[in-house]
């Protein structure tokens, strides 16, 4: 009896074993119970038997199980029926403690027909884990028939809690089963170390052909997958859906619906491997591609794709496909929307369209999207992620004008509207290169560049950066430019046909002169790497252009120039300028470097200069004469640094020119001009202007770096007027790194009669010099005021700003010349005088130096008569002077007889001061204070006027007296008065009226001293010197 316990007992304990490892999804578990387990010896502690109306009842007390089963049980509960088979009826274990430890042998079930098997109460260890079977029971366990189980078990490790209920197939070697389980605090971590996580599953499940299988409703919490293939652990704190799960043969599959992840249903199928995830399908909802990238290393799974992931910011995807599956190509298809890319600093948005990647590579179809306002749509192609990256894609575009200046440098350009649709393809691959082509056309577009507007509209081809226009119309001002032919970076073959405006040309060149109207153009533009070629010709018709002292070319005066030149390397080669304006003809050839050297060769012969008249003078001007230039000019650089290199001559026979910055024409004028390199020689026999008359002159220089120049002028008549420019004359300071602050030379001029604006004269002599950026007039002598102005001076032009300094004398000259000059136009005084002065001012116009006067004059006249002076008048009306002086100053008759009259004035900011101005008369005598402003020509001061007369009389004549003078006394009369106002009308005002004695008389009569020789004679120049 003893040996036949085992056998009874043994499959009943295997079966327990086989469910608990069935129940918590060990796929090792129940094939190596079913495989390995083997019988063991059973030893009893006491056995109890009955028999009963045909059934024996055994009772088994305190068993111990030694084999591949070790442990206690201490009840065991046997009933047979002997009445009828089976024989065996029912069996309870329970109250047991077993140990299932490995076993080397096959384990063999044994056929058990029982009508109820019931192990409760007892627990099972395996593997170190602990199983609490609360309750298994089995009902009609018979060989090849169909039997009915539930159970109940806890585990400490795997699982929480584990129930289930369902009917099987009992078999000797492994039996089938179904039914549905309840599971709660199921460890994913015991199907592998990649995942986390606590599971409870309510549902169907079945076991057949070593698999086990569940479907239903399950609730995950902190759930954790971690792989290779992700950037960081998924985590999901919560889910509740449904699973479908199989497992055998050491594989796991996984299938969850219903998975909610950022807001997105996700739809998840995996396989585990031997604890790895083996293949992964994914399916979504739209999801934020941040998160993906967060998540999931693509470019793990996609070779080379790092940096198109990097590229993408922003958008969503949907994952209508995603297939991974260890050492074999990923296979994926994907919606896209609302995405970013980003390439270099261009960014695209709104883009969608489908994706289907096949390993590494990439297909793209309904692609469009958006950059800034323009679009493209229709994308479609493949790209190849890895091997020679092999691109091919196509698509159509429609892009706002306004957006290229962010796709492309355009420098000054700017589109104001238009569009422009095409096609494009990209495609190539990294062995042989990539290229980007198509077609397009340009509509309504509307251009700018600086202030210049243009439509333009046509048609074009691109490869790469080569575009080539077919053709290209631009329209300005009602004129059309057709442009034909291919440009890009490095080359280019254009040709020009059409007007084109002078504004069209200023953004692109800096026009050295004043340039109107439109050209027509028939030009070949040809450029190859750094060299461009332009040859062909421009119709001048209807162009007007001025260079300034040169030449002026008027509309509707006909003129070809047909033009060969080389731009390399920023150096402009001029192979042929030849320009034919009327039956004028100009050749010319050089070059111009970048730093701005030029070296040019200019050939013109002129034959009745009126024929050029309309080029090269102005306005109503005089034309007439013949000339002629050839000159080869080297090392002509802008500014002027040295002087260039000459070889050549000019001519002009009694040439009649009009000069932009002179007011009037300069007439008869013969000149010779020989250039023999660095030494220039120019002589002119005669010339005229207004009432100017140049009876010969000579300028020569030599020296290139440090020019030394003689300049001798000889004039019949010199007015400065004639001379000044239209807008005014100014001095201006002469720049420290010009040429002519190295220049050196001497200056002779003389001129027979001379007008200084109000200043006229004769016999002009002036010697000079320039160096250092000063000229100085050592000697200037001339016969002017009625006498003789010896004058010397210096100019600094070293400021800014300019510098005068003038000293010198101005002597036997007419009284009243000082009044004049200072504003005083009405006044008429005679006398002989002098004037001596040391002055300077500093400027560039004659309002800045006259504002910035210092220094001394002192202004001297004896022996003369007043006839006029407004102030004079006016002194002697305020209180009836002239009845205390009739019949004895007739001042508007013969005039007031003097006998001195001057002061010394000293000069601050162009204000002259003196406190010792003295009129001496026999009549009376006139002292004064104050300022004189020769900017405003206004007078300020306090004059006081002492009639030599004796108060008696003066009482007698002017009654107003008695009510001032309170006593009479002996002496003279004297009156203070005010002054104030424009020098030759100025107001008055009487201060006072008192007393003086006759010694004070004598005091302020020499309050002025004449210096010595002041009136000394001097014989004037003759007309011949």
């Amino acid at each position: 009896m003893t040996r036949k316990i085992p056998y009874i007992i043994g499959p009943a304990v295997i079966l327990v074993l086989l469910v608990v490892i069935l129940a918590v999804n060990l796929s090792a578990v129940g094939p190596y119970v079913i495989k390995k387990f083997t019988r063991g010896q059973v030893e009893t502690g006491g056995i109890d038997y009955k028999y009963d109306k045909g059934r024996m009842i055994v009772k088994l007390t305190d068993l111990k199980v030694k084999g591949g089963i070790e442990g206690t049980v201490k009840q065991v509960h046997l009933t047979f029926n002997l009445t009828h088979r089976p024989f065996f009826e029912s069996s309870t274990i329970s109250n047991f403690d077993l140990i299932v430890s490995g076993t080397k042998r096959k384990t063999r079930f044994f056929s058990m027909p029982s009508d109820l098997l019931n192990i409760e109460k007892g627990t099972i260890a395996y593997n170190k884990h602990k199983f609490i079977v609360d309750r298994v029971a089995i009902q009609g366990l018979r060989p090849g028939k169909p039997f009915r189980f539930t159970l109940a078990i806890r585990s400490d490790h795997d699982f929480e809690n584990l129930t289930a209920t369902g009917e099987g197939i009992y078999k000797q070697k492994l039996s089938d089963f179904k039914g549905t389980l309840h599971i709660t605090g199921f460890d994913l971590a015991r199907c592998s170390p990649h995942l986390k996580g606590r599971v409870a599953a309510q549902g169907p499940f079945a076991f057949s052909k070593k698999r086990f299988g569940f479907e239903g409703p399950i609730e995950v919490s902190a759930f954790v997958l971690t792989d290779p293939i992700l950037r960081k652990p998924l985590t999901i704190s919560r889910y509740a859906g449904s699973a479908v799960v199989a497992c055998g043969d050491g594989i796991i599959d996984i299938k969850v619906d219903d998975i909610v992840f950022r807001n997105a249903p996700f739809i998840l199928s995996l396989r585990v491997e031997k604890g790895s995830v083996s293949t992964l399908d994914l399916t979504s909802g739209f999801v934020n591609i941040k998160d993906i990238k967060g998540y999931v290393a693509l470019d793990r799974m996609v070779s080379g794709s790092s940096k198109l992931w990097d590229s993408i910011p922003e958008g969503n995807v949907k994952i209508a496909k995603f297939h991974y599956e260890k050492k074999k190509p990923l296979s994926a298809d994907f919606e896209i929307k609302d995405m970013g890319f980003l390439y270099g600093s261009m960014y695209f948005d709104n883009i969608e369209g489908l994706l289907h990647v096949d390993g590494n590579k990439v297909t793209i179809s309904r692609g469009q999207g958006a950059f800034r306002s323009s679009r493209f749509h229709d994308a479609a192609g493949t790209a190849s992620l890895t091997h020679n990256k092999e691109v091919r894609i196509k698509g159509n575009y429609s892009v706002n004008l306004t957006d290229v200046p962010y796709i492309l440098e355009v420098g000054a350009i700017r589109f104001k509207n238009g569009t422009t649709q095409g096609v494009a393809e990209l495609q190539g691959d990294q062995r042989i290169g990539y290229r980007i082509s198509g077609t397009g056309k340009i509509r309504d577009a509307s251009v700018a560049w600086e202030k210049i507007s243009a439509s333009a509209r046509g048609s074009y081809r691109f490869v790469n950066d080569e575009i080539t226009f077919d053709p290209l119309v631009v329209n300005r001002g009602g004129t059309d430019m057709v442009i034909r032919g291919k440009w890009n970076k490095k080359s280019a073959g254009v040709f020009l046909k059409g007007s084109l405006d002078a504004d069209h040309i200023k953004p692109f060149v800096k026009m050295p002169m004043e340039t109107e109207g439109t050209a027509g153009l028939d030009l070949n533009l040809q450029k190859n790497e750094t060299v461009v070629t332009i040859t062909g010709s421009v119709a001048t018709d209807d162009l007007f252009f001025r260079i300034p002292g040169i030449a002026t070319k008027k509309r509707g005066l006909s003129g070809t120039a047909y033009v060969t030149a080389l731009v390399r390397d920023k150096t402009i080669d001029i192979q042929r300028l030849y320009y034919d304006l009327d039956g004028f003809r100009l050749d010319g050839r050089g070059t111009i470097s970048p730093e701005r050297i030029m070296h040019l060769d200019v050939g013109m012969n002129v034959n009745r200069i009126e024929r050029a008249a309309p080029l090269f003078f102005f306005e109503n001007g005089p034309v007439a004469g013949n000339g002629e230039l050839k000159v080869s000019i080297k090392d002509l650089g802008l500014p002027l640094k040295k002087l260039p290199h000459v070889q050549g001559f000019v001519t002009m026979s009694n040439g009649s020119v009009q000069l932009p910055w002179i007011r009037k024409p300069l007439k008869e004028a013969d000149l010779v001009a020989d250039f023999k390199g660095d030494v220039y020689d120019i002589q002119i026999k005669k010339l005229t202007c207004g009432e100017s008359t140049l009876r010969s002159g000579r300028l020569h220089v030599e020296g290139a770096e440090f020019p030394r120049f003689s300049l001798s002028l000889d004039m019949d008549r010199f007015n400065l007027v004639d001379l000044q420019g239209k807008s005014g004359s100014k001095i201006r300071p002469i720049p420290p790194d010009g040429i002519m602050a190295k220049t050196t030379g001497d200056v002779t001029l003389r001129a027979r009669e001379v007008s200084f604006s109000r200043v006229t004269g004769t016999n002009l002599r002036i010697k000079g010099s320039v160096g250092n950026r000063k000229v100085t007039i050592s000697h200037l002598g001339m016969n002017a005021f009625g006498g003789y102005a010896d004058i010397r001076g210096n100019i600094d032009l070293s400021g800014p700003p300019p510098v005068i300094n003038v000293g010198g004398k101005i002597s036997q000259m007419t009284g009243g010349v000082f009044l004049k000059a200072m504003g005083a136009e009405t006044s008429a005084i005679n006398g002989e005088g002098a004037i001596v002065a040391n002055l300077s001012a500093q400027g560039e116009s004659s309002a800045d130096l006259v504002s910035t006067l210092h220094g001394q004059l002192s202004v001297y006249t004896q022996n003369g008569v007043i006839r006029k002076w407004n102030l004079l008048s006016k002194l002697f009306g305020l209180l009836n002077f002239y009845d205390l002086f009739k019949g004895k100053v007739p001042l508007t008759e013969s005039g007031l007889s003097y006998t001195k009259m001057g002061a010394m004035f000293q000069v601050a900011d162009g204000v002259f001061t003196t406190n010792n101005f003295v009129l001496d008369s026999p009549s009376m005598l006139i002292t004064g204070t104050g300022d004189i402003n020769a900017s405003g020509r206004e007078i300020r001061g306090t004059v006081t006027v002492s009639p030599l007369v004796t108060i008696d009389r003066t009482i007698d004549k002017i009654p107003i007296i008695r009510n001032i003078l309170k006593e009479r006394g002996k002496g003279f009369l004297y009156g203070s008065y005010n002054v104030k106002g424009p020098i030759d009308d100025p107001d008055i005002a009487l201060n006072f009226v008192n007393t003086i004695g006759g010694r004070t008389v004598d005091i302020l009569r020499n309050i002025l001293v004449l210096p010595v020789g002041i009136f000394e004679h001097r014989k004037p120049t003759d007309d011949d010197g």
